[in-house]
This record gives structure tokens, sequence and C-alpha cells, in this order.
């Protein structure tokens, strides 16, 4: 089972990395009109943006490319699912709606990823890296207050360090 969830995620990793996937192309579509800008504005406030900046060394992962998923959960609730849970949950159709993003990492490379993360005050993030073959720490939680950005060093197969920079 582990080894055809591994075999899910480097697949859809290199798909997703092939078509471009994890950008956020912005809203598109009509203008908003003042119901929608008054709704927008409502919501913004109880919002917070937290800009997570993720660093992979060239050994991360063997080298391979990987993924990482945001959740925001309530406050009291830290996530004791498997590995193999959360990866069917990144892919699980209809798609979770605590995700906030999923994208893939590369070895050698820095990705920022921003997420706005609704009723903040009562929410906390969940960070999973998908490592091939984890030994250690794959997933970190950010407790509420929500900083306003988080850094994390990713090692060869576990989270080396996570940082909070307060607002």
């Amino acid at each position: 089972m582990k080894q055809v969830a591994r075999a899910v995620l480097g697949g859809v990793a290199l798909a997703a990395a092939l078509a471009g996937c994890g950008g956020d192309g912005g809203a598109g579509g009509a203008p908003a009109t003042g119901a929608d800008a008054a709704q927008a504005s409502a919501s913004a406030s109880a919002s917070a943006r937290v800009t997570i900046h993720v660093t992979a060394s060239e050994r991360t992962n063997g080298g391979a490319s990987m993924y990482m998923m945001v959740r925001a959960v309530g406050q009291g609730l830290l996530a004791s699912e498997s590995y193999q849970d959360a990866a069917a949950r990144l892919f699980a159709a209809p798609a979770d709606e605590t995700i906030l993003d999923s994208r893939p990492v590369f070895p050698g490379r820095r990705a920022d990823v921003t997420v706005t993360v609704p009723e903040a005050e009562k929410r906390s993030l969940l960070l999973y890296f998908f490592f091939t073959d984890p030994d250690g720490q794959w997933r970190a939680h950010v407790p509420g207050p929500l900083p306003a950005e988080v850094f994390v060093a990713l090692g060869e197969r576990r989270i080396a360090r996570v940082e909070r920079r307060k607002r």
C-alpha cells in the first residue's frame, strides 16, 4: 500500500511539474459587483494571509520532486492521520475543503506559498511534505495565532526546521 501511495505521489508530482501546476492564477472572470466586494471585505476581516517559505536542499527526498499540502484546521485538531490517509486526502474527489494549497517541491529550489486562512482566529495550519521514504517528521503543526510567515527547511527525508515570524 505504501509503495502504491509513493508511486501515485511521484507520478502526480511529475505531471504537475510538467503542466506548471501550483501557480495562483488569480481570480479571473468578471469584475466584482458591489455585493461581492462587501462580502469579500467582511470575510477578509476574519481571514489572515500566511506566507510559507520552503527550502529544499539538493539531497531532499533523494533528489526527487515531492508534494506539499497546506491545510487549515480547527485550533484543537491535530492531525493523527497516517501518511497514506493524508496522501489520499490530497487527491480526493471531491476536493477536501480544508486544503488551502498543494504543489510540487523540487530539490535545490525554494518554494514560496501564500495562503489566505478563513476564520483565522479559530484555525491553525498543518503543513505536509510527502517524502518518498519519510524518516521522522513529515508534517508540521502551526498553531494560532497564525504568524505572517513560516520558514520550513527540509532535510533529506524529514522536516529539519520550522520557524514562525510573528505579525
